[in-house]
């Protein structure tokens, strides 16, 4: 992805990621595209980047309710 990658393959099959980049927008928006399947461990600037993208999204989803299985008429 990034000419300056390093990749650690951890023994339970994920991996961490390793790169130099100079605008870390890109990065949060890469990161994101893979929701809880990817984290960023640093900088704490990306981390706060993304948390922050993720609460400003959930704010905005705030009023839908959620439908159980018990509560879906099924016939």
């Amino acid at each position: 992805w990034h000419h300056t990658q390093e990749v650690e393959e951890l023994p339970d099959g994920s991996m961490i990621l390793k790169m130099k980049v100079g605008a870390l927008d890109a990065v949060k928006r890469w990161v994101m595209r893979y929701g809880s399947e990817a984290e960023a461990l640093e900088p704490l600037e990306l981390r706060e980047m993304i948390k922050h993208e993720l609460l400003a999204t959930g704010r905005m989803y705030e009023d839908v309710k959620v439908k159980t299985v018990e509560s879906l008429s099924l016939f």
